[in-house]
């Protein structure tokens, strides 16, 4: 598709999820190069900026994120989420009063896009207005049922709560509305491993493990994997989950340290 519309947004956003997907740092690189190639042949196109914004956060490029960021928004000042991706930055480097106003200002733009709910009750919950960010998680959820982070803090909440039942059920929720979303699985299993339900827990490590073997939660879901096999008795696989565990661990310290 690209051959033939080197701009194209959804071709673009499209193949950069999948380069992602298989969590190669070279993958993400080819992806940058896709976006800048069809930025160099079309610079006025704000959704491949805003795309562009997207996968520079999520390797951890906060300032390439908010160059492409910014650009989108001079290319069409009415994208709303253009400013709630710098929001979003904002919030990550703790400035928390500008974050809501960047992210207030996308809301007003676009009410009902997609993670606009979800980052304003982030940055509200970090300022311990509980109430008003589940409130908005919620409403997150009520048109994007697929969204996992946002159900993921929503279980949190609960749990900080002393709800435990509520976390519980807003992870099985997440487990089955987003279905790739991987931190779910994990807290559930180690939840339902806690309340000594083995087999409940590993099929959730193990379903989680299909979607999510890259991220900083991933290695929870061997070395749940790994307590059952040693209450089991299986002390060699016990030992051998909880070496990928580690692995995965390490990979991810190194990634940070070369980044």
């Amino acid at each position: 598709a690209l051959a033939l519309k080197p701009d194209d947004d959804i071709a673009l956003g499209n193949l950069a999820r999948l380069y992602l997907s298989r969590g190669r740092k070279t993958d993400a690189q080819d992806a940058l190069r896709v976006f800048e190639t069809a930025l160099s042949r079309n610079p006025k196109n704000p959704q491949a900026w805003f795309q562009l914004g997207i996968l520079s956060m999520d390797i951890g490029d906060a300032e390439g994120a908010k160059h492409s960021f910014v650009r989108a928004a001079e290319e069409n000042p009415k994208m709303g989420a253009a400013w709630i991706g710098q929001g979003a930055l904002a919030f990550a480097a703790s400035r928390l009063a500008e974050a809501e106003q960047l992210i207030g200002k996308g809301l007003e733009l676009e009410p009902e896009v997609r993670g606009g709910r979800y980052n304003l009750a982030r940055v509200l919950e970090a300022r311990g207005r509980f109430d008003e960010a589940e409130s908005l998680y919620r409403a997150e959820l009520s048109t994007f049922a697929d969204h996992g982070k946002a159900r993921f803090n929503l279980a949190q909440l609960e749990r900080e709560r002393g709800n435990l039942m509520g976390f519980m059920n807003e992870l099985r929720i997440s487990t089955e509305k987003a279905p790739d979303f991987g931190p779910s699985f994990f807290f559930l299993a180690r939840a339902e491993l806690n309340a000594g339900r083995l087999e409940v827990a590993r099929d959730l490590a193990e379903r989680g493990l299909k979607v999510d073997n890259t991220s900083e939660v991933a290695p929870l879901g061997h070395y749940v994997l790994a307590d059952i096999l040693s209450r089991q008795n299986k002390p060699k696989e016990a030992a051998a989950e909880a070496a990928k565990g580690k692995e995965l661990e390490a990979r991810a310290r190194h990634s940070l340290d070369v980044g």
